[in-house]
């Protein structure tokens, strides 16, 4: 493996659950992607091949307090990613080669990335990577082969694991936070879950990606900042 420049590398895990759980903070930082301000209202469009008319609707500051709920829309259909899982699962492996120091050596964080990299670590929908930078760390969400999810016809049916999750009532003075990402090949499942999070009245936010992106965030120090629908 080749060798990093010599430091220290910090990243704050308390601050990736809060942001992933919470919707506070400006912790997680999506590599890589264009963010187009692209909303509710959808309309499919005839003939073969599919083309997407798309009305574009102006951004908005949520003002309610928020618990972020998310989902990957890929390979035609839509997951369920518990980021508080993901943040457990992390935590747990980063302490299994370092203990609770966050303060890494360049090292260290080869280490970790060794360790991940070794070990099938994640939840039963995304495999966790960690990729070692100069100064910190890069986590990487690799969607599982054998992830089920649902297809658009499925999460549309009244008892869809999507709608029982979004129905769900969300911690005491909050309202979810229906979060996507959306990859090129699933906009068909997305449109349909975008319809049932605006009629239930919920708030909605949403990342596109390339066929061959990979969601992956910096483990680096938090900040507060205001959540934003679209």
């Amino acid at each position: 493996m080749m060798r990093r420049p010599s430091g220290a590398a910090s990243f704050n895990l308390d601050s990736l659950l809060d942001t992933m759980t919470n919707g506070v903070g400006i912790l997680i930082i999506v590599l890589c992607v264009t963010q187009v301000e692209i909303g509710r209202a959808f309309k499919q469009v005839p003939p073969k091949p599919k083309e997407w008319v798309l009305k574009v609707p102006r951004r908005y500051v949520i003002k309610d307090k928020v618990t972020r709920i998310h989902f990957f829309c890929r390979r035609g259909r839509i997951y369920h990613v518990d980021m508080k899982e993901v943040a457990d699962k992390l935590d747990a492996g980063v302490t299994a080669i370092v203990g609770k120091r966050r303060q890494l050596t360049s090292a260290e964080t080869e280490r970790i990335e060794d360790h991940f990299e070794r070990n099938n670590i994640g939840t039963s929908t995304v495999r966790l990577k960690l990729v070692s930078l100069s100064f910190t760390m890069k986590l990487v969400l690799e969607l599982r082969p054998e992830a089920r999810g649902e297809t658009e016809a499925e999460l549309r049916a009244p008892g869809s694991a999507f709608r029982k999750l979004i129905t769900t009532p969300p911690p005491a003075g909050t309202k979810w936070l229906v979060s996507f990402s959306v990859w090129a090949d699933s906009f068909g499942p997305y449109i349909a879950a975008r319809e049932i999070v605006d009629r239930l009245g919920l708030h909605g936010f949403w990342a596109p990606y390339d066929m061959n992106e990979e969601l992956s965030v910096l483990l680096i120090g938090s900040g507060d900042g205001p959540d934003i629908g679209g």
